[in-house]
């Protein structure tokens, strides 16, 4: 089961997921809609209400943002996935009026005609992406990941809709979001607070409409320009209209379609929003084969180097000028203020090689100990795999790499694997679990169990030890039953 929470700028609403994404006889299934709550003064306050309401305490919570979310689309020379991603990260950090310390989810694709590569950025201000997470983490719930509303669409579109490309009009009562998306990709996105209850009451609908295909025209000719389609830009199969809040949505699906001279058609998924179903059946694709999980928004930890360097340069530069001007003017005097302006200048220098130094060296240890981290993890499921061939060569079938993969999948980043062992008669597999808060484990617990893999979840008390030089760190044993007959007991 899947637990999902939806921001909009003024709302907020809860589903449950159960399963897998159906469609059926044109109806699409929706999750368990819980309805929507107004936002109040706090985020903090708002999730602690809905943990109360629906006993979401313990529970890792997906994300979905619906709001604060702008978009960034660009073309790169085609190069290995990673490598393209991170190009376009840096562009992000350079690209004007980007708040500072942006966290971004990027998706990447390939044009199949030109040697180019299209990466696809939904951000927002790392700070933001924080207060979220805090906001989780007071209200007693774990955040799973955060995902973009847009990027979810893309995927949803894909497996909803035969055609290959569409502009959809998610239309709500608080906000309007465009999606252009085409192969499982985002093209481009729009997502504005714009009431569309208003624009009815005061007799507003050719406006409205006419302010839709405005935005709609934009985003055409945003993917155009990265696609190479020339002045008219990227025209997609068909226009989507969802918009069961609008007094006649089969009117509005017609004007659209005469405004953008494309055919047009309703999906009509009642109140839920168009996003939030979206990310269930998104998630809902996750372990398939072909599938693209959907991209999560993550923050950057690492701290620009290069504008700090930049910024100290330009303002050594602007020194030399003005000792340039002052010469022209006294030599004397200006020979003397020259060599105690280099002074100056060469401690400034060596101040900055110092900075970029010990980033330099900073960025080295991350990188270190990230490899130390993923050389432990690789080690812990080279034992896992060693256990399935030993119990495989005993004649038992109980164990399997899928189900040691969900332990691992699992897992915190800080959270190692100290030690692991299989009782083949009891059926029964212990891990040995260290990590560095010790509210991690029932999160932990909780999530294996809600894989519905193992029969039964249970963990022994959890005892800090303290090692010489090193942090204070948790551990506990974690035992999972391959039989059923055992009852799970949380000491």
């Amino acid at each position: 089961m899947g637990h999902y929470i939806y921001l909009e700028e003024r709302r907020i609403a809860y589903a449950r997921a159960h399963g897998c994404f159906l469609r059926k006889r044109g109806e699409i299934f929706a999750p368990e809609w819980m309805g929507w709550e107004e936002r109040g003064r706090s985020l903090e306050e708002d999730f602690k209400r809905l943990a109360a309401h629906h006993g979401l305490s313990g529970k890792n919570i997906i994300l979905v943002l619906g709001v604060d979310l702008s978009f960034l689309g660009l073309s790169l020379p085609k190069a290995a996935g990673s490598v393209v991603e991170r190009m376009a990260v840096n562009q992000l950090f350079v690209k004007e009026g980007v708040p500072q310390d942006p966290a971004a989810a990027v998706t990447i694709g390939y044009s199949k005609t030109r040697d180019k590569a299209f990466a696809a950025l939904f951000y927002v201000e790392g700070r933001l992406l924080t207060e979220y997470k805090n906001a989780l983490r007071a209200a007693g719930m774990g955040c799973s990941h955060v995902l973009a509303a847009p990027d979810c669409m893309a995927l949803a579109a894909q497996e909803m809709w035969k055609e290959s490309s569409h502009l959809v009009v998610d239309v709500e009562e608080e906000q309007l979001g465009l999606y252009l998306v085409s192969g499982g990709n985002c093209l481009a996105s729009d997502i504005a607070s714009l009431r569309a209850g208003r624009f009815f009451q005061m007799k507003g609908e050719e406006m409205f409409y006419q302010e839709v295909a405005e935005r709609a025209e934009h985003l055409f000719l945003m993917a155009g320009e990265r696609e190479g389609c020339g002045s008219e830009g990227f025209r997609p199969e068909c226009v989507v209209l969802l918009g069961d809040c609008l007094p006649d949505p089969e009117v509005g699906g017609e004007r659209l379609a005469q405004l953008l001279a494309l055919p047009c058609r309703m999906e009509r998924l009642g109140e839920v929003p168009g996003g939030l179903i979206a990310a269930c059946i998104s998630g809902c694709l996750w372990g398939r084969t072909g599938k693209r999980r959907p991209a999560r928004v993550k923050g950057n930890d690492k701290k620009g180097v290069i504008p700090f360097v930049q910024g100290s340069i330009g303002r050594v530069w602007r020194w030399w000028i003005l000792c340039l001007l002052m010469n022209g003017a006294a030599a004397l005097s200006v020979g003397l203020w020259f060599n105690l302006k280099e002074r100056e200048e060469a401690a400034k220098a060596a101040e900055i090689r110092r900075a970029v130094t010990e980033s330099e060296r900073s960025q080295s240890f991350g990188g270190a100990r990230a490899m130390k981290e993923e050389m432990e993890r690789m080690a812990a499921m080279e034992a896992a795999g060693n256990l399935v061939m030993e119990e495989a060569a005993a004649g038992e079938k109980l164990l399997s790499m899928d189900s040691l993969q969900v332990l691992m999948d699992c897992l915190e980043p800080d959270m190692k694997v100290e030690s692991i062992t299989f009782e083949g008669e009891k059926g029964e597999l212990s891990l040995v679990l260290s990590m560095d808060e010790r509210g991690q484990i029932p999160l932990y617990v909780e999530g294996v169990r809600e894989k519905g893999v193992f029969p039964h979840v249970n963990h022994s008390l959890w005892e800090q030890k303290e090692e010489e030089g090193m942090p204070e760190r948790f551990f506990a044993a974690v035992t999972v039953s391959l039989k059923e007959g055992s009852q799970d007991e949380d000491d």
